[in-house]
């Protein structure tokens, strides 16, 4: 089972391994990345254990309660925990053995910060799955986000997913996989928090594009196109957004700022750009 992948400009510790069975889609390619090393400390990933584009730029959409709950978009629905589900479906590792998808935390910790995610619920240290027992009582990642720079610059804490996996989780240093989603059209991400987040592409060690999510007390699932990075990043984002998706390694959710603060938040559902909403996860009547 994945235990910690360390990044190269983070300190990163995996919280949950399932094995993912899913086919990759046509049209998706998988690339090597030597120039963006991390560290991991790994067991084998074969333990037992355990949207379409969007059609027009329009304003990034946010889809919350109505009358009628909207049902799911089976093909833009990457992971939905309301329904049990522990690693996001990237479809970018077939046979499991990458560990594509599956999530972790990162944090300022390398940088001198001491920032950090406290879970939601204290996971077992009986060998029980800690992703897998998060979802089940949480019904998603949750916990709370304290932001310590320390001696950073800043201070930096979430949780991620690597798009494609690693090269070699074995390995002592693993390098990460780039990814071609910009047939995604943009991400959509069901979530509450009371701190301004954001979703953050991660291309290599010094490039992110990034996209405010912003605060919500009640569980939303916000679709952000491409076009959308690049109005909420204006001049942060290094390269256009569309761009930047045809070699993603990680996907972010998390927040940067220089003050020291901490705030909950709780993340369920992560999916492909759908105006309408992707997975509809969580949302009451």
């Amino acid at each position: 089972m994945l235990k910690k992948i360390l990044g190269a400009a983070a300190s990163i510790t995996l919280i949950g391994v399932v094995a993912c069975s899913d086919d990759n889609p046509s049209g998706m390619t998988i690339v090597p990345e030597g120039d963006d090393s991390s560290s991991s400390v790994a067991e084998t990933l074969s333990s037992s254990d355990g949207g379409s584009a969007a059609e027009s730029s329009s304003q990034d959409a946010t889809v919350s309660s109505s009358s009628e709950t909207p049902s799911e978009n089976a093909e833009a629905c990457l992971w939905n925990a309301k329904k049990g589900e522990y690693i996001v479906k990237t479809g970018f590792d077939p046979d499991g053995t990458h560990g594509a998808g599956y999530w972790y935390s990162y944090s300022d910790n390398d940088d001198g910060g001491m920032s950090l995610v406290e879970w939601g619920a204290e996971c077992p240290n009986d060998g029980t799955d800690c992703m897998q027992y998060l979802v089940d009582k949480c019904g998603g990642i949750c916990g709370k986000m304290h932001m310590d720079k320390g001696n950073a610059s800043e201070a930096v804490v979430g949780v991620a997913f690597n798009v494609a996996g690693l090269e070699d989780p074995t390995a002592e240093v693993s390098h990460p996989l780039s990814a071609d989603i910009s047939d995604w059209g943009g991400i959509c991400v069901t979530y509450s928090s009371n701190l301004n987040l954001y979703v953050r592409l991660g291309v290599g060690e010094d490039a992110e594009v990034i996209a405010e999510l912003g605060k919500s007390e009640n569980l939303v699932e916000k679709c952000l196109t491409w076009a959308d990075f690049d109005k909420d990043g204006e001049g942060e984002n290094p390269m256009p957004a569309a761009e930047a998706a045809k070699k993603i390694k990680n996907i972010k959710f998390g927040k940067v700022s220089g003050e020291n603060m901490t705030g909950n938040f709780t993340i369920v559902s992560v999916g492909k750009y759908v105006a309408s909403g992707a997975c509809n996860a969580g949302l009451v009547n």
